[in-house]
C-alpha cells in the first residue's frame, strides 16, 4: 500500500501514522463482523428450531378439548384422580331427632325442593302411587339407620323417576388380594369408583360424564350423566358428607310402579325434568343428611 501511494503523490514525509497497520486493522474488524453475523444467523435458526419442537410437543402430548362431551367423564375422572379430593365437612349441628322426626324432615325438604324446581309437577309414591313422598328404610347396610324415597314426577312433557337416599357413611370396600373391587362401594368417593361395576360398562364408556367439586357447605359432590341406552338417560349426584351421604338419581322416563314393571305406554323425555345442576343443588342441602 505504500508503494502504491509514492508513486502516485511521491514520497511522503515522516510521518507517526502507520498506514499499512491501519489497513490491517481494518480488514481484521470486517472479518470479525462477517463472523458474528454468521454466527447470529446460526443461532437465529436453532432458536426457531427449538420453538418449532417445543410448540409440536404441546400440540402432541396436551389434554383434548373436546367440548362436544363424549369422553368427558374419562377426562374429569383422570382429573380427579390426579387431585386429590379433599375430606368433606360434616353436616352442620342439629338437635337429636327420632327416626319419625327425620322422615318428616326428609319429606319437607324434598317436596319444598321439587315443587319450587318443578312449578305443577305431580309427585306419586312408587310403592303405594299414592300422591306425596314416603320415606322408608334404604337398602345400605351401613353403619346406622338409612332412609329411601323412590317417586314418580309427572309434568306436562311426561313422566320421570326420582329416587333418594340419606344414609350414614360406611367404610367403603377396598380392592381385594386378588384384584380392584368390582362393586361400586356405597357411596363412591371418586369418578372412577362411580362407575364401578356399572350396568352400562363398558358398553358406553363415551356415554358417561362424571365431574366432583367442593359444595357451598364443605361437602364434595359427585356429579353424573349416564346414558343406559339409545334413549334412557340418568343424571346421578351423590353428595359426601363428613359421616353421611345423600344419593339422588333421575330418570329420563317413568321407570313403571313397584313389583309391576315399566309401563307398556312407556315414553322418553329428551333429557331428565332437572338439569345436573339443579340435581346437584336439590341433593347439596344439608336438610337432607342424617
Amino acid at each position: 500500500m505504500r508503494e502504491i501511494l509514492d508513486e502516485a503523490i511521491g514520497v511522503s514525509p515522516p510521518s507517526g501514522i502507520d498506514i499499512d497497520a491501519i489497513v490491517a486493522r481494518k480488514r481484521r474488524q470486517a472479518k470479525l463482523r462477517s463472523g458474528a453475523v454468521a454466527a447470529a444467523a446460526v443461532c437465529g435458526a436453532a432458536a426457531a428450531l427449538t420453538v418449532a419442537a417445543v410448540t409440536v410437543h404441546a400440540i402432541g402430548t396436551g389434554p383434548s378439548t373436546d367440548t362436544a362431551g363424549r369422553g368427558a367423564g374419562n377426562r374429569a375422572s383422570a382429573t380427579a384422580s390426579a387431585s386429590p379430593v379433599p375430606s368433606p365437612a360434616p353436616l352442620p349441628s342439629r338437635p337429636v331427632e327420632t327416626p319419625a322426626q327425620v322422615k318428616q324432615r326428609l319429606v319437607n325438604t324434598l317436596t319444598s325442593q321439587l315443587t319450587a324446581l318443578l312449578p305443577g309437577v305431580q309427585i306419586n309414591d312408587r310403592t303405594t302411587k299414592q300422591a306425596g313422598i314416603t320415606i322408608r328404610p334404604g337398602q345400605d347396610n351401613g353403619p346406622g339407620q338409612s332412609y329411601h324415597a323412590s317417586v314418580r314426577l309427572t309434568t306436562s312433557p311426561g313422566s320421570g323417576t326420582f329416587d333418594a337416599l340419606s344414609a350414614p357413611r360406611s367404610e367403603s370396600p377396598t380392592a381385594s388380594p386378588t384384584g380392584p373391587v368390582t362393586d361400586r362401594p356405597q357411596p363412591p368417593t371418586t369418578c372412577e369408583q362411580f362407575w364401578a361395576g356399572s350396568q352400562t360398562a363398558p358398553a358406553h364408556p363415551d356415554d358417561r360424564q362424571c365431574t366432583v367439586s367442593v359444595g357451598p357447605e364443605g361437602q364434595i359432590v359427585l356429579a353424573a350423566i349416564d346414558k343406559l341406552d339409545t334413549q334412557a338417560v340418568r343424571y346421578e349426584v351423590v353428595v359426601l358428607w363428613a359421616h353421611s351421604y345423600v344419593d339422588v338419581t333421575l330418570e329420563n322416563y317413568f321407570e313403571g310402579w313397584v313389583n309391576e314393571g315399566d309401563p307398556p305406554n312407556q315414553t322418553f323425555l329428551p333429557t331428565p325434568q332437572l338439569t345436573l345442576t339443579q340435581l346437584a343443588t336439590l341433593a347439596e342441602n344439608p336438610a337432607l343428611g342424617v
